[in-house]
Order: structure tokens, then C-alpha cells, then sequence
């Protein structure tokens, strides 16, 4: 996209890319959260989606083939300025990228955490701007099959990693399917509870955890009366179990991503409290 252009105009459209693609990320850091949650996605959706994104730029990546189409390479040879798109994205910082980023908040929400994040975005656009400025230079010392052969070794990295994430996102979600009990053929109404999920407002002491639930509510026309002029149910006048997980990436409160409980409910108008156990061994 650039042969034919002057080593100034490369720097230049190098130096503004690098800038983009950390405006990007930091972008996606800080907003991709409340978009997932206005959406009502959940983390572990977002990895396998990310996943399949990473590894198909991984895949392309191992049979040499371009992230543009032929469309977007006619237009690119067009623009003047090619910084943002196509190089900065879709090219660098694609949605494999920003899904990735997105993420990036399940381990550690403080401010330290946030500043690191940025921190290490300001530190990918710093070499990304490095390697512009010696592409030209590395691909005469590696030859085209020597740079080719590079591309397909950091593929496969990737691919790798596009496929850990995946694997996590579905063992989390299939954690999540306990068997549960659902006798129910004397009770009157019965509510399934869908899996819903949530961040919890941060803790005093600002960390923050995500909650994840699905369980079974059973009540009958007694409670669904008394609900209904704004009276509240006890733990023991409805079956109400649930099977929360937590996440977290606050180092104080990781302990919650390992444990496994349950918990049961009761109802008030426009309350829900549950007491949650822990399962142990033994």
C-alpha cells in the first residue's frame, strides 16, 4: 500500500497507525464492559466469540493470506491517509483484538489495574511503530520466505492461544449446567430462572466480582399473593435454589473463580437476597 510513497510519508502514516491502534484498545478497554452488559453478554460468551475471531486471523496467518479483501485493497490504494483503516484496523487492531481487550478488566478492576492496561496498550503501539520503522530493513535480511516462515511460526502461536481461549470460555459455561433438583408435579407454578448475570457493584474496599446465577424458583398462589401486596417470602415458604459463580480478577478475591456452592433465596418486591454455601470435601 505504500511502494510507491516517500520514507517520510511511511513514517509519518507509522507513527499515526501505532497511535490508533493503542487508541483503539484503550478504547475497548474502557467501554467494551457497558456495552457486553447493555447487550447482556457475558464474559465467557465474549472469549469463545474472541477465540473463534483470533483463530480465524491465526489460520489466515498460517496460509499466508491477506486480512483485506480485494474490495478493501482497491479503496486503500486510493486513500490518502491509510493510518486508521486499513492499517490500524482492520489490519492490527481487528475484533479479535478488541474482544481481547474487553476482557482485559475481568482480571483487575482498581485503578492500578486499569493504568497497567493502558500502560502496556501505550507499550504495543511503541513497537508497533518500531517494527514499521525496520520492516523494510527485516524483510531484506529475511528474505520473503524468511519473513513468510516468521508469519506462519507466530500464527501458530496465536492459533494456540485463540484455542485457550476458547477451551475457557466453554469450561466455565458447562460449570455453570449443575444437575439440580426439579420435583415439582405438586406445586402449582413453577418458574425456571434463567442464567442471569451481572456485575456486582464494587465492595468498599472497590473490588469487583462477577456474579453469574441459574437455578429453579418454585412458588405457589400463597407466595404469589402475598408478593403481590408487597409482602415478602422467607427462605423456607418457596424452593428457590441457585448455583452462582463468581469471577474476578482482584487478586484479594480470587479464591471466588475456584469455588463451587449454591444458595438459596427469598423474595421481597423488587428484592432478591440469597444465602450462598460453599461445597467442600468431606
Amino acid at each position: 500500500m505504500t511502494a510507491d510513497d516517500s520514507p517520510g510519508f511511511r513514517r509519518e502514516q507509522a507513527l499515526k497507525a501505532s497511535l490508533w491502534v493503542t487508541a483503539i484498545l484503550a478504547t475497548s478497554l474502557l467501554l467494551g464492559r457497558w456495552v457486553l452488559d447493555f447487550f447482556g453478554i457475558t464474559l465467557d460468551d465474549l472469549r469463545i466469540a474472541g477465540g473463534l475471531l483470533v483463530a480465524h486471523a491465526a489460520w489466515g496467518m498460517l496460509n499466508n493470506e491477506s486480512r483485506m479483501t480485494l474490495d478493501e485493497h482497491a479503496a486503500a490504494a486510493d486513500k490518502t491517509d491509510i493510518a486508521l483503516t486499513p492499517i490500524a484496523t482492520p489490519i492490527l487492531a481487528g475484533p479479535g483484538s478488541m474482544s481481547l481487550a474487553v476482557g482485559m478488566s475481568n482480571y483487575g478492576s482498581t485503578w492500578t489495574n486499569y493504568g497497567g492496561y493502558l500502560l502496556g496498550f501505550a507499550f504495543i503501539g511503541l513497537i508497533t511503530w518500531i517494527s514499521f520503522l525496520f520492516a523494510e530493513r527485516l524483510v531484506r535480511v529475511l528474505g520473503v520466505n524468511g519473513a513468510g516462515a516468521l508469519n506462519r511460526i507466530l500464527g501458530l502461536f496465536i492459533l494456540a492461544i485463540a484455542v485457550n481461549l476458547m477451551v475457557s470460555g466453554v469450561k466455565n459455561i458447562l460449570s455453570t449446567l449443575g444437575s439440580m433438583d426439579r420435583a415439582i408435579a405438586k406445586i402449582s407454578l413453577a418458574f425456571a430462572i434463567a442464567a442471569t448475570s451481572f456485575v456486582r457493584p464494587p465492595l468498599a474496599d472497590g473490588a469487583r466480582i462477577y456474579v453469574q446465577y441459574q437455578g429453579v424458583l418454585v412458588i405457589n398462589e400463597k407466595i404469589r399473593a402475598a408478593l403481590a401486596g408487597g409482602g415478602a417470602t422467607e427462605y423456607d415458604d418457596a424452593y428457590f435454589m441457585t448455583q452462582p459463580r463468581f469471577e474476578t480478577g482482584d487478586a484479594r478475591y480470587r479464591w471466588l473463580n475456584r469455588v463451587a456452592a449454591v444458595g438459596e433465596g427469598r423474595l421481597e418486591p423488587g428484592l432478591v437476597e440469597y444465602r450462598i454455601f460453599e461445597l467442600i470435601n468431606g
